[in-house]
């Protein structure tokens, strides 16, 4: 067996020492000011590093499916309408309906259940202290007008599974904002499953 030189041994911890030192000396020395822009990418970063303190919230992008949460997927409504616009279906489940106008003497609404649609929950609150629950009956349909305001939960329940329930309120106000006679409905569609 060889003997270690005294050459050998210095050499080596020279190496050792120039090198660990090395990534030291770098560490303690370069800063943010040395790293061109966009030069770092998230493959560069490891996961969970970067903290919510450490990034502009302004920044970032809406998230995709963020209107999806447990298997809910909820959308904003938000609708004007004219005196005389007709109605606008709100919620469509396999032939049972929800849909509202704007008409001379207020807000209408439209309930149908088609014949074999599916079953539904109606929650109605049309005036002060007038509120009711009523499950519509296979191929029955109910039109309404002149309402002043009214807010509706309409839940349907399809065979699958599917469930989507709208919740909503709608008021006619005159002369809105100077101008003509206007409606507005405003609420949110969530659909389960």
């Amino acid at each position: 067996m060889r003997r270690l030189s005294y050459a050998n041994v210095v050499a080596s911890l020279a190496l050792f020492l120039a090198l660990g030192g090395g990534v030291v000396y770098a560490a303690n020395k370069i800063s943010s000011k040395d790293i061109k822009r966009d030069a770092v990418r998230s493959k560069h970063i490891k996961d969970g590093q970067v903290k919510g303190k450490d990034v502009k919230e302004a920044s970032l992008d809406v998230v995709p499916e963020a209107n999806a949460v447990g298997g809910i997927v909820v959308k904003a409504i938000s609708q004007t309408k004219e005196v005389g616009d007709g109605l606008t279906t709100l919620v469509d489940l396999n032939g049972s309906t929800f849909s509202w106008s704007c008409g001379a003497t207020g807000v209408g609404y439209q309930i149908s259940r088609g014949s074999g649609a599916p079953p539904m929950l109606v929650e109605q609150g049309v005036t002060l202290n007038n509120f009711q629950v009523f499950k519509p009956s296979p191929g029955n349909s109910v039109l309404a007008n002149g309402f002043a305001n009214w807010s509706f939960t309409i839940t349907i329940r399809a065979a699958s599974g599917e469930v989507k329930v709208l919740d909503v309120n709608a008021f006619k106000e005159e002369d809105t904002f100077g101008g003509p006679d206007d409606c507005f409905l405003q609420g949110e569609l969530r659909s389960i499953g």
